[in-house]
């Protein structure tokens, strides 16, 4: 195999696996770049892969929103923290909060009509959080970009941006965590 060729192979093959956001700093400089909209998804997805796949203990009966809004206090009311990341703040937030897990189904409504009902920026913030979960927790491995995450769950879901009513009867209540577990790295399912 002649370098040329050996160049374009890794060019397909391994460029793509390296096209993964994995330099993304989740840290306050990037949560501060977030509509409040974009913070509860990345939030939502992080705490559902961490209290049902994790199965994570320490975390804040909080809503969702109070959750996101007090992550951006602690931004602003603490000087230099924004190098901090986000799931080291939330963890620090939640600190001595112990549950022994929600009695709720697994995934509770983050299924194929909160996908529908999501506009592209906040599916991408719930996928990035749900993945830093992964990666972290789990040490699950995503390499593609998310946006090839955000689509194939789009794709399985039927949904089309141009009518917000569309989702598919067979796989609409599959749950997105299924779905994207699927698809991390090393699944069979994979595609």
């Amino acid at each position: 195999m002649n370098r040329l060729t050996l160049f374009l192979c890794l060019c397909v093959f391994v460029l793509p696996a390296t096209a993964y956001e994995s330099t993304t700093k989740y840290d306050g400089h990037w949560w501060k770049a977030l509509s409040a909209d974009e913070q509860v998804a990345f939030v939502s997805g992080y705490y559902d892969c961490f209290i049902y796949d994790a199965r994570g203990t320490e975390y804040s009966d909080d809503s969702l929103i109070q959750e996101t809004k007090k992550v951006s206090e602690y931004y602003k009311s603490h000087s230099g923290s924004e190098d901090d990341l986000i799931i080291q703040v939330l963890h620090r937030l939640s600190t001595g909060k112990r549950h022994s897990g929600w009695k709720a189904e697994k995934h509770g409504e983050n299924d194929g009509d909160y996908w529908r009902q999501s506009s592209h920026s906040e599916r991408d913030a719930f996928v990035r959080g749900y993945i830093v979960c992964q990666t972290t927790h789990l040490h699950a491995r995503f390499s593609r970009p998310i946006k090839t995450y955000v689509s194939a769950i789009s794709k399985w879901y039927g949904v089309n941006d141009e009518d917000v009513s569309e989702l598919s009867s067979k796989t609409g209540n599959d749950k997105i965590g299924d779905v994207l577990v699927r698809l991390r790295d090393g699944s069979t399912m994979n595609h």
